[in-house]
């Protein structure tokens, strides 16, 4: 954050700089490019991880090579998306690869980190389906069974593609309405 004048009033306001954040001016301060990295030893890396992670109030991983890695990933996008036309961002298994040919030290996390994000991927693949399937057999008002401080009987007032909307009554009497995946409701 930084002080700004709010062009209003002229007061001073805490501002969040706009797509800039910290990382990026901790990045360009530092003065290091991706072909500077490459070729480093270790032990320099793991320094500026977590020097980096000290001056961006970051929580740092116990694992310095998680460390490494996520200081790479952004070093490595940034290099990527300055040199192309469109500036689409890669993904992250390609620059997982990328760090892991360049950095072979980091292989093994680097393919460790890959199967969790896969994992994570179909895990939510699954999820949306599961929604996808539930949302065919839901009707608006259906009575449901959801869970909000304990299960609840609610009825639904609303169906979208992998969403419901459902209303149930509180003890003090008052309506309220919650947000679900339909995966996590049940029919009652």
């Amino acid at each position: 954050m930084n002080q700004s004048l709010n062009p209003r009033g002229g007061k001073k306001q805490m501002v969040h700089d706009a797509w800039v954040p910290e990382l990026e001016r901790h990045r360009r301060e530092a003065g290091v490019a991706w072909g500077e990295l490459v070729g480093a030893e270790p032990e320099k890396l793991i320094a500026m991880a977590n020097r980096r992670g000290v001056d961006l109030n970051l929580t740092l991983s116990p694992n310095d090579h998680r460390n490494v890695i996520d200081m790479l990933r952004r070093y490595y996008d940034d290099r990527v998306t300055r040199s192309k036309s469109d500036q689409r961002r890669y993904g992250e298994v390609e620059v997982l690869d990328a760090i892991a040919s360049a950095f072979p030290w980091l292989g093994d996390q680097c393919a460790k980190e890959k199967a969790v994000r896969r994992w994570d991927q179909e895990d939510a693949q699954y999820r949306q389906r599961r929604a996808r399937d539930v949302i065919e057999h839901l009707s608006v008002g259906d009575k449901v069974m959801v869970d909000w401080h304990g299960p609840r009987e609610a009825e639904i007032t609303e169906i979208r593609k992998t969403r419901v909307k459902a209303t149930f009554t509180l003890p003090d009497g008052s309506r309220h309405v919650i947000d679900r995946s339909a995966d996590q409701v049940s029919l009652k």
